[in-house]
């Protein structure tokens, strides 16, 4: 893919794709230490508001592409990107997962045909992890 990601915005095409989707599609950006591209994947498609997700199925992945970080992404067919709770619980989960197995959970973006939602610029990360976050500040 061959794609630096510095900011959210620079996932923005990657996942322009998803944002009409009238099912959830629920997926990870896999990363290299220098916050380039390995690849794209979708992992969970859901219903129209709602997307089961795995934690071990995310790492697993994360493990064969040989990521270092991830970004996950998923859009919301409803148009309105405002994270649910199940959102915000999940992306803690991630988080946590990645902090254990070694691999950073940079953002979490949410996208639909209106707009998108980044975690990460919406401060939901600490601030000692803010150097790490996708978001210039």
């Amino acid at each position: 893919m061959n794609e630096k990601i510095t900011n959210p915005t620079d996932c923005i095409s990657l996942l322009l794709p998803y944002a009409k989707k009238k099912q959830e599609h629920f997926g990870i950006i896999f990363l290299d230490s220098g916050k380039n591209v390995i690849s794209k994947k979708v992992l969970f498609i859901g219903t129209c508001n709602k997307a089961f997700i795995s934690i071990r199925e995310i790492f697993w992945e994360a493990c064969k592409k040989n990521a270092v970080a991830i970004i996950a992404f998923h859009n919301h067919p409803s148009g309105d990107t405002a994270p649910s709770l199940e959102d915000v619980e999940s992306t803690k989960a991630i988080k946590k997962a990645g902090e254990l197995m070694g691999i950073q959970l940079l953002d979490h973006i949410i996208v639909s045909k209106y707009s998108y939602y980044s975690f990460c610029e919406h401060n939901f990360f600490d601030e000692s992890e803010s150097e790490n976050c996708v978001a210039e500040k």
